[in-house]
């Protein structure tokens, strides 16, 4: 077999394989139309444990979603996936509205979108279910919910100096104001769950959370100290951490709030009626 022909083999069964792949994968829906959520698929497990371990798999029932729509791409937040009824063929309640605190309800989490999904046109999520389907059930009659999407443009950022000023206070900065964005720092005795050091800060976003990609930290020579980030929930509130992995957090800093100027909430309510059960 010559070298080229073994070259020209490799390439055919790399195109069959791709092939097969693809139409394995089964047709790409059409991202067009209004924004919306549809049901992909339904995962059932049911075990039965006879022994008490400490790491024995649970039942567990799930639904699995979608987020499809021509505006993929500019989402920046999302919400948590709020089922509001769900009842199966015999008239059982699978889902308990009080379950949800007032912030899932209603806050949104950053989301950077997968280059897959962009290209894909849609976002797969999983939506737990506290009670799965009695068994003599048949299909979920009716699933009725909503989920919380955030649309933005580019951001734009705004920089503060001598940042240490802002403990215990509002930061104060005319864009912020004309935004609507409130923005707390913390002092060290009133950030919960954590350690404040001179690496470590807290802020509480009290309003304009959707419009708030990122905040930063430059030191005094103007360098990112790669500053990461955790959310804290207290009570109806969530708290951001801010540690950095270099350097320290200090009057000679320089914070940067990256912020989107113009953002669009959209409530996407979904109903889903019949769901054949596994």
């Amino acid at each position: 077999m010559s070298y080229a022909f073994a070259i020209r083999a490799a390439v055919l069964a790399c195109l069959t394989t791709t092939a097969l792949a693809q139409n394995q994968a089964g047709p790409q829906p059409e991202a067009t139309g209004p924004m919306r959520v549809e049901c992909v698929s339904i995962f059932d497990t049911r075990i039965q444990n006879f022994i008490e371990l400490s790491d024995v798999r649970q039942s567990a029932f799930q639904i699995n979603a979608r987020l499809i729509g021509p505006r993929i791409e500019q989402i920046i937040r999302l919400g948590t996936p709020i089922v509001e009824e769900m009842v199966d063929s015999t008239g059982l309640s699978m889902v308990d509205p009080s379950m949800y605190t007032l912030a899932q309800r209603d806050r949104t989490r950053q989301y950077s979108i997968p280059q897959g999904a962009i290209s894909q046109g849609f976002i797969n999520m999983r939506i737990p279910v506290a009670t799965p389907a009695s068994r003599a059930a048949t299909s979920i009659t009716r699933t009725r919910g909503y989920l919380w999407v955030v649309f933005g443009g580019e951001a734009e950022p705004i920089f503060l100096t001598h940042p240490m000023q802002y403990r215990g206070k509002y930061i104060d900065h005319p864009r912020l104001e004309e935004l609507g964005i409130r923005i707390r720092m913390l002092t060290p005795e009133e950030a919960p769950e954590t350690r404040v050091d001179d690496k470590t800060f807290a802020l509480d976003i009290e309003t304009g959370e959707d419009m708030v990609r990122n905040i930063t930290v430059y030191d005094d020579w103007l360098r990112n100290t790669n500053t990461r980030v955790k959310p804290i929930r207290e009570k109806d509130r969530r708290l951001n951490i801010y540690s950095m992995v270099t350097g320290r957090f200090h009057d000679d800093c320089e914070l940067g709030i990256y912020v989107y100027p113009r953002v669009e909430r959209l409530k996407v309510d979904f109903e889903w009626l019949n769901l054949e059960l596994p």
